[in-house]
């Protein structure tokens, strides 16, 4: 476990920080039900959350063998759950420690996580760990006074978000914990304008919470609400000396991609056999996009990588692997040169820069001639048009500074359809702002019948209560088992799943455990 750093910074000390007005408003709505915050990024959902544990504290002081509670805040990276956990030890005088795969924390047994939970108020980890804990019954949902769910959108499917959600149906009513969801998108996908009321209360039902936004015009002030440009490049460049390097260069890729790709490697060359394959095909992807020059650039640093690679590596195979690579990616950029000094220009390089690059640098040409000194992100330019909503409103939300400017670059060829798609997203943005507040509760019978999707109830060996084992949890139970069980370096034990189709949509699965496991039946 880490416990949280509780060092106050930046003058955001508990005592000097002021909750701003919309921010008392959703947390006066928190405190009276389940609550999913959706605020613009930069906006504060996180301290909102921090309020609430705040208000909720007097439940998590007691010690925990003696009845106490604990609050969890979950989040779906591990990075998050190391600034997370800062963030609330910044603001309370909880004990707050949080906790992620790589502690190992996957082989902890009971009496260890006890520790844990004695010695903490706040515990923040990523969603997996907890649902872990929940099925091994290492804690119980009346033990939780408070569970939030950061980035909450992601609470579908067979997502660990929505698991957790699925065993507050066997736990009464009085004894659930508080919920609160955050998030910048209810959204999570490409959809209609139609479907966004379906989808805000499938979430709601989900986390059985109503989603709460704030109309106080406060948040407008620091939600961000960059400038919105959408720049046209030309997907081929009309220089006949660049198409023609570009042919060139590629003529020498492709045949090694293809060479690799058909090798038969041995298990001890994997890793050397997918690195030269990846260095050649990183340089293809960059030429096809950003045009000689840029391949050029890209050739200098993996060939330097590649040489570094050759001289670590233990077999002779794998040494041949990352010199055919190495040598493929000298020959192009000896072509280049060569190409570029008979040319003559005196800016030959930049000659070579395909209309994609060319549209890059010269937003960034502005504003470096602006000379600026912003600390805020004052310019994001999204190198793909956004593929959804989420990613739309998530890298939007880097531009926090004050006039900022987000930039979409957009191939000539699609720019009609992509100019329709970005009015579809503005409008999506505008019917969430709408209609998330003054929202009905969902019922239980709707939570319960939105989460209870298994074609089979989750096995509880004792009694119904206690450890369980879903059907979505018995694979990774499984594979968690395998691992225990002794092996070496040539054998890993595993479990071998073969599934055949004996009629028309139906299926059946044999499962072969390791020759080690007490189980040597296959099982069906």
């Amino acid at each position: 476990m880490e416990k949280a750093s509780e060092s106050k910074t930046d003058g955001e000390t508990e005592g000097k920080f002021s909750a701003r007005p919309y921010q008392v408003e959703l947390l006066e709505r928190a405190k009276e039900r389940n609550t999913i915050v959706c605020l613009g990024t930069g906006t504060g959902k996180t301290f909102i959350s921090v309020m609430l544990i705040k208000e909720l504290a007097h439940e998590v002081r007691g010690n925990y063998k003696d009845g106490g509670r604990r609050t969890f805040f979950l989040v779906n990276t591990v990075p998050l759950a190391s600034q997370q956990a800062k963030a609330i030890a910044k603001h309370t005088d909880l004990e707050v420690r949080h906790y992620v795969g790589e502690m190992g924390v996957d082989f902890w047994d009971k009496p260890t996580w006890e520790k844990e939970f004695n010695t903490s108020n706040v515990l923040v980890m990523t969603a997996q760990i907890f649902l872990d804990l929940l099925l091994h019954s290492y804690i119980l949902l009346s033990q939780v006074n408070l569970l939030i769910f950061d980035e909450c959108h992601h609470a579908k499917k067979n997502d660990p978000y929505r698991q957790i959600m699925q065993c507050f149906s066997d736990c009464p009513q009085r004894q659930l914990p508080k919920v609160m969801g955050l998030t910048a998108s209810i959204v999570n996908g490409k959809v209609k304008p139609y479907k966004i009321e379906s989808e805000i209360q499938e979430l709601e039902r989900t986390l059985r919470s109503t989603c709460e936004t704030s109309q106080d015009e406060d948040v407008e002030k620091y939600a961000a609400k960059p400038e919105e440009l959408v720049l046209v490049y030309r997907s081929q460049s009309t220089d006949e000396n660049v198409n023609i390097l570009i042919q060139i260069l590629s003529d020498v890729l492709k045949p090694g991609i293809g060479f690799l790709r058909d090798c038969r490697v041995s298990k001890i060359d994997e890793n050397a056999h997918w690195y030269a394959k990846f260095a050649l095909r990183e340089c293809k992807e960059t030429l096809d996009e950003l045009g000689p020059w840029a391949a050029f650039k890209v050739a200098e640093y993996l060939i330097k990588d590649l040489d570094r690679a050759c001289k670590v590596q233990s077999s002779k195979q794998g040494r041949l692997f990352c010199e055919f690579s190495a040598t493929q990616l000298r020959q192009l950029r000896g072509i280049y040169c060569n190409f570029t000094e008979s040319d003559g220009s005196e800016d030959s390089g930049h000659c070579y820069f395909m209309p994609k690059l060319q549209t890059l640098l010269s937003v960034f040409r502005e504003f470096a001639n602006s000379q600026h000194d912003i600390p805020k992100c004052n310019v994001v330019c999204r190198f793909d048009f956004p593929k959804n909503y989420r990613s739309y409103v998530q890298s939007k939300g880097r531009a926090r500074a004050k006039g900022s400017k987000y930039y979409m670059l957009v191939d000539e060829k699609e720019q009609v359809e992509k100019v329709n798609e970005l009015e579809m997203l503005r409008a999506i943005e505008e019917i969430l702002l709408e209609r998330c507040h003054d929202r009905l509760e969902p019922s239980v019978e709707e939570c319960n019948e939105s989460v209870d999707t298994d074609l089979l109830p989750p096995y509880i060996p004792v009694n119904g209560k206690g450890a369980r084992v879903t059907m979505t949890s018995s694979v990774a139970l499984l594979s968690k088992y395998c691992s225990k069980l002794p092996g070496d370096r040539f054998t890993q034990p595993k479990p071998v799943y073969k599934v055949e189709e004996i009629g028309k949509y139906l299926y059946r699965c044999k499962l072969t455990l390791p020759i080690n496991c007490q189980l040597c039946d296959d099982i069906i």
